[in-house]
Protein backbone atom coordinates (compact mmCIF):
# COMPACT_ATOMS: atom_id res chain seq x y z
CA UNK A 1 0.00 0.00 0.00
CA UNK A 2 1.40 3.31 -1.26
CA UNK A 3 1.35 6.30 1.99
CA UNK A 4 1.54 9.87 1.42
CA UNK A 5 4.55 11.13 3.41
CA UNK A 6 3.15 14.11 3.98
CA UNK A 7 -0.46 12.87 5.38
CA UNK A 8 1.50 11.37 8.44
CA UNK A 9 2.23 13.00 11.65
CA UNK A 10 6.31 13.88 11.69
CA UNK A 11 6.13 12.94 15.44
CA UNK A 12 4.34 10.78 17.70
CA UNK A 13 0.99 11.77 19.02
CA UNK A 14 -0.73 11.52 22.75
CA UNK A 15 -4.17 12.47 23.59
CA UNK A 16 -4.39 13.50 27.29
CA UNK A 17 -7.40 13.58 28.57
CA UNK A 18 -9.59 15.98 30.52
CA UNK A 19 -12.31 15.70 32.45
CA UNK A 20 -15.34 18.10 31.57
CA UNK A 21 -18.93 18.03 31.96
CA UNK A 22 -20.67 18.64 28.29
CA UNK A 23 -23.93 19.42 28.07
CA UNK A 24 -25.75 18.90 24.44
CA UNK A 25 -25.54 21.41 21.85
CA UNK A 26 -28.61 23.69 21.75
CA UNK A 27 -30.18 22.12 18.54
CA UNK A 28 -30.18 18.87 20.55
CA UNK A 29 -31.30 20.07 24.00
CA UNK A 30 -34.24 21.15 22.00
CA UNK A 31 -35.34 17.60 21.09
CA UNK A 32 -34.35 16.26 24.69
CA UNK A 33 -36.77 19.11 26.40
CA UNK A 34 -34.35 21.36 27.33
CA UNK A 35 -34.83 25.31 26.62
CA UNK A 36 -31.09 26.48 26.18
CA UNK A 37 -31.43 30.15 26.72
CA UNK A 38 -28.28 32.76 25.35
CA UNK A 39 -26.27 31.65 28.42
CA UNK A 40 -26.35 27.58 27.50
CA UNK A 41 -22.79 26.17 27.59
CA UNK A 42 -21.25 25.41 24.28
CA UNK A 43 -20.23 22.06 23.59
CA UNK A 44 -17.08 20.66 24.96
CA UNK A 45 -14.10 21.64 21.85
CA UNK A 46 -11.26 19.10 20.68
CA UNK A 47 -10.77 15.78 20.43
CA UNK A 48 -13.31 13.66 23.01
CA UNK A 49 -14.31 9.74 24.05
CA UNK A 50 -18.35 9.66 24.17
CA UNK A 51 -20.15 13.31 24.71
CA UNK A 52 -22.86 15.18 22.18
CA UNK A 53 -21.94 14.73 18.42
CA UNK A 54 -20.52 18.36 17.10
CA UNK A 55 -22.13 19.78 14.65
CA UNK A 56 -20.02 22.27 13.25
CA UNK A 57 -21.16 22.74 9.08
CA UNK A 58 -24.07 20.15 8.75
CA UNK A 59 -26.20 21.48 11.31
CA UNK A 60 -27.77 18.62 13.41
CA UNK A 61 -28.93 15.45 11.92
CA UNK A 62 -29.16 11.08 13.32
CA UNK A 63 -27.18 8.57 12.23
CA UNK A 64 -28.60 5.26 11.82
CA UNK A 65 -27.10 2.00 12.16
CA UNK A 66 -26.81 0.95 8.30
CA UNK A 67 -27.58 -2.98 9.93
CA UNK A 68 -30.66 -2.27 12.06
CA UNK A 69 -31.89 1.33 12.09
CA UNK A 70 -31.15 1.98 15.76
CA UNK A 71 -29.72 5.53 16.08
CA UNK A 72 -25.83 5.58 16.49
CA UNK A 73 -23.82 6.99 19.15
CA UNK A 74 -20.77 8.94 19.31
CA UNK A 75 -17.75 6.92 20.65
CA UNK A 76 -14.60 8.49 19.56
CA UNK A 77 -13.92 12.15 18.58
CA UNK A 78 -10.49 13.55 16.27
CA UNK A 79 -10.72 16.89 16.00
CA UNK A 80 -7.91 19.23 14.17
CA UNK A 81 -7.98 21.86 16.41
CA UNK A 82 -7.64 20.96 19.88
CA UNK A 83 -9.04 23.84 22.79
CA UNK A 84 -8.40 24.62 26.19
CA UNK A 85 -11.64 26.62 26.60
CA UNK A 86 -13.86 25.29 29.87
CA UNK A 87 -10.70 23.30 30.32
CA UNK A 88 -8.17 23.29 33.35
CA UNK A 89 -5.70 21.39 31.77
CA UNK A 90 -2.61 21.73 29.45
CA UNK A 91 -2.60 21.44 25.43
CA UNK A 92 0.40 19.59 23.64
CA UNK A 93 2.05 22.77 21.79
CA UNK A 94 2.76 20.47 19.76
CA UNK A 95 0.11 20.61 17.08
CA UNK A 96 -1.44 16.80 16.36
CA UNK A 97 -0.95 17.22 12.13
CA UNK A 98 -3.92 15.47 10.75
CA UNK A 99 -6.74 17.48 9.01
CA UNK A 100 -10.43 16.25 8.93
CA UNK A 101 -12.53 18.63 6.01
CA UNK A 102 -11.94 22.51 6.65
CA UNK A 103 -10.92 22.23 10.48
CA UNK A 104 -13.93 19.80 11.22
CA UNK A 105 -13.84 16.36 13.53
CA UNK A 106 -13.85 12.83 12.73
CA UNK A 107 -16.49 11.38 14.23
CA UNK A 108 -16.71 7.37 14.92
CA UNK A 109 -20.31 6.14 15.98
CA UNK A 110 -21.22 2.79 16.71
CA UNK A 111 -24.26 1.00 17.62
CA UNK A 112 -25.53 0.76 21.23
CA UNK A 113 -27.22 -2.92 20.27
CA UNK A 114 -24.73 -4.79 18.56
CA UNK A 115 -20.71 -3.42 18.18
CA UNK A 116 -20.38 -5.86 15.18
CA UNK A 117 -22.95 -3.86 13.03
CA UNK A 118 -20.94 -1.30 10.16
CA UNK A 119 -20.36 2.15 11.53
CA UNK A 120 -21.41 4.95 10.17
CA UNK A 121 -18.22 7.22 9.84
CA UNK A 122 -18.62 11.20 9.18
CA UNK A 123 -16.32 14.07 9.02
CA UNK A 124 -18.08 17.39 9.51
Amino acid sequence: MLVDEEALPDHACVLKPCRVTEYPHSYDAKELGFEPGDDWPELADGSKIGGWLPWWRSGPTTFSCPDCGTDSVLVLSLHTQESSDGCSCEIDETVVGWQFGQDGALNILLCPHDVEHRPPPWID
